[in-house]
C-alpha cells in the first residue's frame, strides 16, 4: 500500500459517507450565477486543452456530471461565488513558468508560509500540468475585489506579486473562470486533482469537504485587507482612468505586429489590453488579438490552435486585471513601444511620420 493510500484510508475513516459530495462540493464551492467553463478537448501527450465559455448559471447537476467524468474532456469550471460577493479565493502558482519542480515548490512554500502567518489557512490542489492551486475559504462572503486586494497584499509579502489570482479583479460573477477539482471525484472519491490538508497532506474526499475545511475568520482576512498600501490603491486608480486619446491607438495596434525576439506572452496580452483600456478601445484590441495576424506571429511554435487562441484572448479581456502590466512592463520586454497621447493631446506628425514613431538608434 503506498503513502497516498494510507493517507487516503485515514481520510476515509473520518468521512462521513452518507454525504452526497456534490452537495458538500456546493458547500464549499459556491456554485457561479452566471457563467461556467468546461473543457471540450485534452491531449494527454501535450497537455493541449481548449475550453469554452457557456454563458448559464452552475447547477448542482453540473457538479454531478463533472464527478462522473472519466478523463478530462467535460471537465467543469467556474469562479466560485455569487452576482457579487465570493468566500473563496485561489493562487494559480503554475509550473511552466519555472525553470524546475523544485524551483516552484520554493515558491509554494514561501507562498504558504506567509499565509499561514498571517492565520489564513489554505488547501493546495496539484493542477493537471504539476502546478499548485492554493484555495483559501473565509468564514462569510465579500465583494470579489476585497478578496483579490486580500491575496494581492499575501503574494507580495511573500515576494512573488506577479502570482495569477482568483478572482482577479471587480467584474463579480463575471470574472475569469478556473477548472474545478473532484473531476470524476465518483469513482474515488478524488478524482483527478483534489484538495489536501495543509497539516498531514491527506487528501480531502468530496464528500468531506464541508466538514474538513477550516474557514477564515472575518477577523484575520480585514487584518490583511488592511496592509493594503495606500499608494498602490492610488496607481490602480490611476492606471484605469482613461487617460490616453484614443488617436493612439493605431500606434499601438502597429506596435502589437512586431514582438521583440523573446518575450512573455501572456503578460504582454495583459499589458496591451490594460493600455487599450486607457484609450476606451480594450474590446477592439481584444479582437485584434485574436487576428490572424497576430496569431502566426504570436504563436509560431503553434502549441495552441487558432481557436485556442481566440479563447485565451477572450479570458484575458473578460478578467478584471490589477493593471500590474502596462508600457513599462513591455519596454522591458524590448517592445519598441510609441509616444502614446494623452488625453487633450494630438497626434503629431514628424518626418519620422506619427510622432513618438521614430526608429530605433
Amino acid at each position: 500500500m503506498t503513502a497516498v493510500e494510507k493517507d487516503w484510508d485515514v481520510q476515509l475513516t473520518f468521512a462521513d459517507m452518507t454525504v452526497d459530495p456534490t452537495e458538500a462540493f456546493a458547500q464549499v464551492f459556491p456554485l457561479n450565477p452566471c457563467r461556467q467553463g468546461r473543457m471540450r478537448s485534452y491531449e494527454e501527450t501535450t497537455g493541449k486543452k481548449e475550453s469554452e465559455t457557456i454563458h448559464s448559471p452552475v447547477v448542482l447537476n453540473d457538479v454531478r456530471h463533472n464527478m462522473t467524468l472519466n478523463g478530462h474532456a467535460g471537465r467543469l469550471g467556474f469562479l466560485p461565488g455569487d452576482q457579487n460577493r465570493t468566500s473563496v479565493g485561489m493562487i494559480d502558482i503554475d509550473l511552466k513558468h519555472y525553470v524546475s519542480r523544485a524551483e516552484m515548490r520554493q515558491v509554494v512554500r514561501a507562498v504558504t508560509d506567509t499565509l499561514s502567518r498571517a492565520r489564513i489557512f489554505c488547501y493546495e490542489e496539484e493542477s493537471t500540468n504539476g502546478g499548485a492551486h492554493l484555495w483559501v475559504f473565509l468564514s462569510e462572503p465579500v465583494p470579489y475585489q476585497l478578496m483579490t486586494d486580500a491575496l494581492k497584499v499575501l503574494i507580495t509579502e511573500a515576494g512573488h506579486p506577479k502570482l495569477e489570482l482568483f478572482p482577479s479583479g471587480n467584474k463579480g460573477a463575471e470574472g475569469k473562470w478556473v477548472y474545478m477539482p473532484y473531476a470524476g471525484a465518483e469513482q474515488d472519491a478524488l478524482g483527478l486533482t483534489f484538495l489536501r490538508d495543509p497539516e498531514h497532506r491527506w487528501p480531502i474526499p468530496a464528500c468531506a469537504l464541508d466538514q474538513a475545511i477550516q474557514r477564515v475568520t472575518m477577523q484575520d482576512f480585514l487584518v490583511v485587507l488592511s496592509r493594503k498600501p495606500q499608494e498602490a490603491q492610488q496607481e490602480a486608480k490611476q492606471t484605469t482612468a482613461h487617460d490616453l486619446a484614443p488617436d493612439g491607438y493605431p500606434l499601438l495596434v502597429q506596435t502589437t505586429l512586431t514582438p521583440p525576439e523573446r518575450f512573455a506572452r501572456h503578460d504582454s496580452i495583459e499589458a496591451f489590453l490594460n493600455i487599450a483600456e486607457r484609450m476606451g478601445k480594450q474590446t477592439e484590441m481584444a479582437e485584434h488579438l485574436k487576428s490572424e495576424a497576430i496569431y502566426v506571429t504570436w504563436v509560431a511554435d503553434n502549441k495552441r490552435s487558432r481557436e485556442e487562441w481566440s479563447t485565451e484572448i477572450d479570458r484575458w479581456a473578460e478578467a478584471e486585471s490589477d493593471h500590474q502590466y502596462g508600457l513599462k512592463f513591455l519596454l522591458d520586454q524590448g517592445w519598441r513601444m510609441p509616444e502614446l497621447p494623452k488625453m487633450g493631446q494630438q497626434v503629431r506628425m514628424t518626418r519620422y511620420g506619427v510622432d513618438g514613431d521614430k526608429p530605433s538608434r
